[in-house]
């Protein structure tokens, strides 16, 4: 594309114009930005007003009902709600959630967390404590409560994928017969429904792996992949009463490798896509 400038102080007005093919991102955000006027916001720390440049700001994020600039030096209050200020920003800023906004500029790059979501990894200088609020007890008390709920979420999932199986093993036992001549003893399902939900647990748990932010991703999946292949040979062998033989550990690992594909194959899948697709916009600016 080509560019030119003609400067001239003695302009009553300053305007820009463009010739294009087509518009694109890069030009929406350039526009943007030149019709962005204001530089900064204003911070309040107690009772102190602060301007903080938008270079300045990594994260502006709502908390218990409160907006809060984040800066490398330290977090402010703003007093407005998100959607205020988000018109007034420039194009380095990203809407993460509803409650966050994020300067990409400060973005190191995109891993995946334990309950699949994507977690924007920033700058190594950066630590929670840049962002701290008075608020940090209550966070925690919230963070707990949200991974028991995910925990359970994954144990009736655990159950459902479980009675699956267990329906094909009942189907594979009949040899042909009738459906409804199968029997089934109660104490064999509840055992079944209880594993299926402890499973259903541990993979939650061994997904914790995947929140090591000093692992790569490649390291994060082997480690989780490993960890899981085990307890689930345990777990296989010590149904039978821990005799070894070779059937039953290729069975055994076909199993796991159906069940590992379901549990954890589909949304990898599309979050890898996703990550790649934003690293790549990433390093393009």
């Amino acid at each position: 594309m080509e560019i030119r400038f003609n400067i001239d102080q003695n302009l009553s007005k300053e305007k820009a114009e463009f010739w294009l093919k087509r518009m694109t991102t890069k030009v929406k955000r350039a526009v943007k930005d030149l019709q962005t006027e204001q530089e900064f916001l204003w911070g309040y720390q107690e009772s102190e007003a602060y301007p903080i440049e938008f270079s300045q700001i990594y994260l502006i994020q709502v908390e218990n009902e409160k907006t809060y600039i984040c800066t490398k030096d330290g977090s402010y209050q703003f007093k407005g709600r998100l959607y205020q200020v988000k018109d007034s920003l420039p194009s380095d800023f990203i809407e993460a959630s509803r409650s966050a906004i994020i300067n990409y500029r400060f973005i190191d790059h995109l891993e995946i967390i334990s309950n699949g979501n994507i977690d924007a990894v920033m700058k190594k200088w950066f630590t929670r404590a840049n962002c701290q609020t008075k608020n940090q007890e209550s966070e925690r008390e919230a963070g707990l409560m949200k991974k028991i709920n995910e925990s359970i979420i994954s144990g009736l999932i655990g159950i459902g994928i479980g009675m699956i199986w267990f329906g094909i093993e009942v189907l594979l036992t009949l040899h042909g017969r009738n459906f409804a001549s199968a029997t089934v003893e109660v104490s064999n399902l509840i055992f079944w429904i209880f594993a299926s939900f402890v499973i259903g647990i541990f993979f939650y748990v061994a997904g914790f792996v995947f929140a090591k932010d000093d692992w790569s991703l490649r390291k994060q999946i082997i480690v989780n992949f490993f960890v899981c292949l085990i307890a689930w040979l345990i777990f296989t062998f010590a149904l039978n009463d821990f005799v070894f033989s070779w059937i039953l550990l290729i069975k055994a690992f076909g199993e796991f490798l159906l069940m590992y594909a379901i549990a954890y194959g589909a949304y990898l899948l599309h979050l890898f896509r996703d990550i790649k697709e934003i690293n790549n916009k990433l390093k393009e600016n």
